[in-house]
Formats: structure tokens, C-alpha cells, sequence
């Protein structure tokens, strides 16, 4: 059955995968990022799969208007919309957290976390008129060394926060939401993130092979 899914900041890496297999399966996709023309490119890309309809969208996740102009095309395209995939990537110039400035925290949590409430917020009518919609916060990890020094936590753990509060209103509606967080194995290793876990991991979701009765923060090793 064909679906209708949101990807934000499509053009990260694992965005772009996730739309090269959502596209495979036949979904339709709006991509959105701060680049039209990288959009354009990957929208390029997923013609070849199927016949679904793919749209690329400019978006700030903490501008509302952009959302609003979103809900006017997923209305004048769509029929609804089956999931939102937030992707969450967590940049700051300095690794270590007690050294990030009150502005660069402030944007952080603004795009992330705001931009988060403010898209199920605005999308909650698109949402609401399928059921079983999904939506999915993955925040992704920095590749640095200190990488549990940094902002990511933090952030991460304010997304989690959101989930929960939203978590039980949103279940009488019959969505539901899943925040996806990366993890070193081991305080002190090194840290590889694994693409292909967060990848199958979302497809379990997708596929309602893995619930979220515990509203718990779904770790991705």
C-alpha cells in the first residue's frame, strides 16, 4: 500500500537513504532541507523506483510559516499524510557542552526541539485523518571523539522530554511517537554510529513491528 511520509533535512545522510529505500518501496516522499537544489538532485534520484509522487520542500523546522506553506501543498497533492520522519543533526563549533554560548544552545533547542512541536502541531489535521500515523524524532550522533561531552545529550534529551508530553494526547488520536537516540556500546569507545540499525529500526516502526508502550527513548548502538 502506498504511504505518504515527511523526511526533514532529507539531505543528511541517512535522510537521503531512508528516501532511497522509502522510494523503493513505493511511498510517496516530501523531502525537505535548506538546499533546492541538492533536493532537486535527490528527487532526481528516486524517479527511477516507482510511480509515487515525490515533492521537495525548503524548510526551517522552526519557521511556522514554512509549515503552513507545507500543509497547503500536502493538501493540494496528497491525501494525508502517513508519518513524519524528523531527522535531528546536532551541530555546534565546540564539542564540549559547558563551552557552547547561550545563543548557539538557543538556536539548537529552537530548530530541534520548537521546530518538533511546531510541526506536529501544524501537521496534526494532515495526521489525524489516517490512523496509525507514525512519528519519528531520530536524532543523529556527532562523529567526534567527545561525543558524550557535547550538546547531544542535551538536545536529545529535550526531544524525549516532548515525546513524552505529547505521547499521550496524540495516542487517543491513535498516533503515535518514537524518539530514536544513538549510543557507544561503552563509556570510553570509540563511537561508530550505525546507520543500518537506525535504518531497520525505522522500517520496524513503519512496519508496526516494534511498539511504544513504555514511551521510552528507542537506543540505536
Amino acid at each position: 500500500m502506498k504511504k505518504t511520509y515527511i523526511i526533514t533535512d532529507a539531505l543528511t545522510a541517512i535522510g537521503q537513504r531512508l528516501a532511497h529505500e522509502l522510494a523503493k518501496r513505493g511511498h510517496n516522499l516530501i523531502l525537505s532541507g535548506n538546499d533546492y537544489n541538492e533536493l532537486e538532485a535527490l528527487h532526481d534520484e528516486l524517479k527511477s523506483y516507482s510511480d509515487a509522487h515525490h515533492e521537495v520542500f525548503l524548510l526551517e523546522q522552526a519557521k511556522e510559516i514554512d509549515w503552513l506553506n507545507m500543509v497547503d501543498k500536502i493538501d493540494s497533492t496528497y491525501d494525508g499524510l502517513n508519518g513524519v520522519i524528523f531527522i535531528h543533526s546536532i551541530e555546534t563549533e565546540d564539542n564540549d557542552v559547558y563551552n557552547v554560548s547561550y545563543d548557539e544552545f538557543t538556536e539548537v533547542m529552537n530548530e530541534h526541539v520548537w521546530g518538533t512541536y511546531l510541526g506536529v502541531r501544524t501537521l496534526r489535521n494532515q495526521l489525524i485523518e489516517m490512523k496509525e500515523t507514525k512519528i519519528i524524532n531520530l536524532v543523529e550522533p556527532v562523529r567526534e571523539e567527545t561525543f558524550e561531552h557535547n550538546l547531544y545529550y542535551a538536545v536529545t534529551g529535550a526531544i524525549e522530554g516532548l515525546t513524552h508530553a505529547i505521547q499521550s494526547e496524540l495516542r487517543k488520536e491513535d498516533l503515535n511517537v518514537y524518539t530514536l537516540s544513538y549510543r557507544p556500546t561503552e563509556r570510553d569507545a570509540s563511537f561508530n554510529p550505525n546507520d543500518d540499525s537506525a535504518v531497520g529500526t525505522i522500517f520496524k516502526i513503519l512496519d508496526d513491528e516494534i511498539s511504544n508502550d513504555n514511551n521510552e527513548t528507542i537506543i540505536i548502538h
